[in-house]
């Protein structure tokens, strides 16, 4: 029969393994990557297209600041700036996926624009078409999945839901990125 010192060293190897079997090996320190991204943004039902930079502090921890245009749909557009951090995992030893939640802080400066009058003419005169324009902080909460496609290029996918007041929205999208 085993002793409860040893079932305590196999249970706590057992759970090392585990853990070192999520660890990431391709991520090294001060790894960084630029990109591209679309995405389908729900609080107008419209695509946006952006930028986007990560920069990895340790082999889990990474910061991804991002730059995003949503496109006028139904009177409404908007431009945001992020900072999110992402906490990535690999799935598996050797892996070329690895998965991540993501928190962060957003900036949304949202613009609604003015069709005209009742007949949807505007006058000549006028020559701004935005009618309002709102600002508001976000609480970015999500998840993403990226793989490695080569040494050098990424392709991944994430979806976040950005907490602000009178105006939350879901964004999902996918990217590619140069990492350097």
């Amino acid at each position: 029969m085993l002793s409860m010192k040893s079932k305590s060293i196999r249970m706590l190897t057992l759970v090392a393994l585990l853990v070192a079997s999520v660890m990431p090996v391709f991520a090294q320190r001060g790894e960084k990557t630029f990109g591209i991204r679309g995405s389908y943004v729900s609080r107008n039902t419209s695509a946006s297209a952006g930028l986007y930079m990560t920069y990895r502090f340790s082999g889990l921890f990474r910061l991804a600041p991002s730059a995003d245009y949503v496109f006028r749909h139904d009177g409404s557009d908007a431009f945001s700036v992020n900072l999110d951090t992402h906490y990535t995992f690999n799935l598996g030893i050797r892996s070329k996926v690895s998965v991540y939640p993501m928190v962060g802080l957003g900036y949304w400066a949202w613009n609604t624009h003015d069709s005209g009058n009742a007949a949807g003419v505007r006058s000549d005169d006028d020559t701004d078409d935005v009618t309002t324009r709102i600002t508001r902080l976000s609480l970015n909460m999500g998840a993403g999945i990226e793989w490695k496609l080569t040494s050098s290029f990424r392709l991944g996918f994430e979806a976040k839901y950005a907490l602000m007041k009178d105006r939350p929205t879901a964004v999902v999208g996918i990217s590619v990125g140069y990492c350097f």
